[in-house]
């Protein structure tokens, strides 16, 4: 990606920083639900960005196995199984979903998650996918409705997306304060899409600090 690029969206991206609420500060506990196909490097970007922030992570396996075979073959160890999350479901700031196919259709075909993601919405909780997960998993529960939203850039995904209320928005990475919502396009957008969630989390100044660590800000 050009570094000119990533320097401007992140200009944008600070200098919007207003738009999120502030928030305490305490101890920030993220869900992040995975399954058989879901993208390795979203789910990395995402876990590590935010634990970099301080956030306590939990990856919990929609499967019936911990350890979870990724879109690429690789494999990842997860936390605990979606049923068996070490704390309430309500003291999770956030659920950010990963994306990858067909992990995508595994992850919406988890009662348990998309009562989660129901919960959570009603609660006003924050709700974060990338790639595929905000048309495949979030649209068919009616969360994106009415709020813009990107995701992965492909016509199936984005019809779905429109023939669920969405609306559709070009960018790598979008907050919508109506749904209180982040999506993201893909891959190559995953680090920042880790940063906005947790700059939406932890604050301006924090998300510079973690940009800086990762190099993604010029000095």
């Amino acid at each position: 990606m050009n570094p000119l690029i990533i320097t401007l969206a992140f200009m944008f991206l600070f200098s919007s920083a207003r738009a999120f609420s502030t928030k305490p500060a305490l101890v920030h506990r993220i869900l992040v639900p995975i399954a058989t196909g879901s993208e390795e490097i979203e789910t990395t970007c995402i876990t590590d960005v935010l634990t970099r922030f301080g956030a306590d992570v939990t990856v919990a396996s929609v499967e019936s196995d911990l350890t979870v075979k990724m879109s690429r073959g690789l494999k990842i160890q997860a936390d605990c199984k979606i049923n068996d999350l070490p704390y309430p479901s309500n003291e999770y700031s956030a659920i950010v979903l990963p994306g990858g196919v067909p992990g995508v259709n595994n992850l919406a075909s988890c009662s348990t998650l998309t009562s989660l993601l129901k919960s959570h919405r009603k609660e006003k909780g924050l709700i974060a996918a990338i790639c595929a997960a905000p048309s495949t998993v979030l649209s068919p529960l009616g969360l994106l409705e009415g709020g813009v939203c990107t995701g992965y850039p492909m016509k199936d995904f984005d019809d779905l997306i429109i023939s669920s209320g969405g609306i559709l928005q070009d960018g790598d990475v979008i907050y919508c304060e109506r749904n209180n919502l982040i999506t993201s396009k893909g891959p190559a957008t995953g680090l920042m899409f880790g940063l906005t969630v947790g700059e939406y989390l932890f604050g301006e100044e924090k998300a510079k600090e973690v940009a800086s660590d990762l190099l993604m800000l010029e000095e």
